[in-house]
């Protein structure tokens, strides 16, 4: 009878040490179906959104981790030439190539990279640029736009 005793505590104890390790992952997810809804969220949430956003943008996707300060993400946007004005300031957007932006995936460990994002960067209608510590993918076949931050 105290063996089974051990047994259960056993299972209890392993159980609370998963739980508590599932907790504190420093990941943290965010949603927004438009630009609306986006906008109402805190000046802390949308700061992990590059500034090409604006009104014509919705399905908006992002996880980051606290702890490394690495993220992904992704929005749709309308107004094709609104981004593409954007991106085409080179004082703010520098247009970079696919290894680099393979090199800069490869060094993100953890958020996991997601399940919703980019598959196979290789596809020959993606734009690539980068801006300070934001690589932004153009998928213009798609009007999306993917991003990564990393401080790495």
């Amino acid at each position: 009878m105290w063996h089974s005793r051990i047994l259960d505590m056993r299972f209890i104890f392993t159980l609370l040490i998963a739980l508590f390790l599932a907790s504190c992952s420093d990941n943290y997810e965010q949603y927004y179906t438009d630009y609306l809804s986006f906008k109402k969220s805190s000046a802390r949430q949308q700061g992990w959104f590059p500034e090409i956003l604006g009104p014509d943008c919705f399905d908006f996707k992002e996880i980051h981790n606290l702890g490394n300060n690495n993220s992904y993400g992704t929005f749709a946007f309308v107004d094709e030439k609104r981004i593409n004005s954007i991106l085409a300031d080179t004082k703010k957007y520098k247009q970079i190539k696919k290894l680099e932006v393979d090199s800069i995936l490869n060094k993100i460990v953890s958020p996991k990279r997601p399940k919703w994002f980019i598959k196979d960067i290789s596809l020959n209608y993606f734009d690539f640029y980068i801006q300070d510590l934001n690589c932004i993918i153009k998928d213009g076949r798609n009007k999306r736009i993917y991003f990564l931050y990393t401080s790495l």
